[in-house]
């Protein structure tokens, strides 16, 4: 009994996270009430405040669920390509990320929420919370690309993390006409520019032999 409770509950906040993430991207978080997202989710405002203290909860709740999602998605990506070359994994991070920022509904819901965050001091102080716990994830991937492969780059993961992450987001707020660098070239180039930095001596992860040799005799 307690387990059929709990999925129901699951399953009650996963409808009203839906409902708010339609709502802001429809018509924005300034349009958002308690009322009309029980309403779009079928519930009352009873089943709302059982699952959210507050409607910043609510967009939080929303914000966790997708920066969790895009790392999961990221982890499975380059687990997938463990055993390939550099290049091969570049281009799949790069498809990855910009196919990311070509998300409608995901774009305009991490741009509604940058918006609230700098319009909300007090809601501003558990975004950047967020975003950094984000960001510390995002930079452990990077940093474990960089290892497998023998990279040395010249900042910080996390900063590196910093880096991509006001890339895709910036190319998300962007028309495909302000540019005529695809969205997928551009993060290429960043993934490239990564690739850059001088493997540590002695490491085989590359299998482009001859530009490991050429790199390791700048050193």
């Amino acid at each position: 009994m307690a387990t059929a409770r709990k999925q129901a509950q699951r399953e009650t906040r996963e409808k009203l996270l839906n409902a708010a993430k339609s709502l802001t991207v429809r018509r924005g978080i300034a349009a958002l009430s308690t009322r009309s997202v029980c309403e779009a989710a079928g519930y009352s405002q009873g089943a709302f405040y059982s699952n959210f203290d507050n409607m910043d909860a609510l967009l939080l709740a929303l914000m966790e669920r997708q920066l969790a999602a895009e790392i999961d998605k990221l982890n499975a990506l380059i687990d997938a390509r463990i055993k390939g070359n550099l290049d091969e994994l570049n281009q799949a991070l790069a498809t990855h990320f910009s196919e990311l920022a070509a998300d409608a509904d995901g774009s305009l819901l991490s741009v509604e929420l940058q918006v609230h965050a700098l319009r909300d001091p007090a809601f501003a102080a558990r975004f950047d919370a967020t975003r950094s716990s984000y960001l510390d994830a995002l930079g452990g991937v990077i940093g474990a690309v960089m290892s497998r492969h023998g990279l040395s780059p010249a900042l910080p993961a996390r900063e590196l993390a910093r880096g991509l992450h006001a890339l895709w987001t910036g190319m998300a707020v962007q028309s495909a006409a302000d540019t005529e660098t695809s969205s997928e070239r551009l993060v290429l180039a960043f993934f490239m520019a990564l690739a850059g930095g001088q493997p540590d001596n002695g490491h085989t992860g590359r299998t482009d032999d001859a530009s490991t040799t050429t790199q390791r005799s700048h050193k």
